[in-house]
C-alpha cells in the first residue's frame, strides 16, 4: 500500500493518470479505512485488531511523515449490533487491556455474530484517544451501518 502512495506522490505521476491534475501538487490530506471482515473469520485476529489498527495507524502516519495525519474508520456494519456481545462469557472479557484474555472469550452458540461484534467494537476503541494517547489526535470512527 505505502509503495502505491509513494509512486502516485512522486512529482508528475498523478497527472499522467489524471492530465486535469498537471500544474497541482499532490498532498496526502487524510487516511480512511473500511475493512475488517476477514480478521472476523479468527478469534486470534479479532483479538489482535484493535492493537493492530492501531500500529497501522502510527506507522501510516510515520511513513508519511505527517504525525497528525487525519484517520476515518469506517466501522464495519455486519448486519449490525445484533447480538451486542452479552452472550460472551465470562461477562466483560472483550474490556479487559489483555489481548489473551479476548482470545479465551467464550461466546458459544453464536461464534460469528461475537466476532464481528469485537471487530466493530475494536474499530470504535483504536479511535478513542483517552484508551490510545499515543495517536494524539485527529482519529474518528465513522458507523456505515
Amino acid at each position: 500500500m505505502l509503495q502505491d502512495i509513494n509512486k502516485l506522490l512522486q512529482p508528475g505521476v498523478l497527472s499522467t493518470i489524471f492530465p486535469q491534475y498537471t500544474d497541482m501538487a499532490v498532498d496526502v490530506a487524510g487516511f480512511g479505512w473500511f475493512q475488517g471482515w476477514n480478521d472476523g473469520c479468527s478469534v486470534n485476529y479479532t483479538a489482535a485488531y484493535e492493537t493492530n489498527l492501531v500500529n497501522l495507524i502510527q506507522d501510516m502516519r510515520y511513513a508519511l511523515r505527517k504525525p497528525n495525519l487525519p484517520v476515518v474508520v469506517g466501522v464495519s456494519g455486519f448486519e449490525g449490533w445484533r447480538d451486542n456481545g452479552q452472550g460472551r462469557h465470562p461477562p466483560n472479557c472483550w474490556d479487559g487491556p489483555n489481548i489473551i484474555d479476548r482470545i479465551h472469550c467464550d461466546c458459544s452458540g453464536f461464534d460469528r455474530d461475537c466476532r464481528r461484534i469485537d471487530i466493530m467494537l475494536s474499530q470504535l476503541a483504536a479511535s478513542n484517544l483517552t484508551k490510545h494517547p499515543e495517536l494524539q489526535c485527529c482519529v474518528e470512527a465513522i458507523e456505515t451501518g
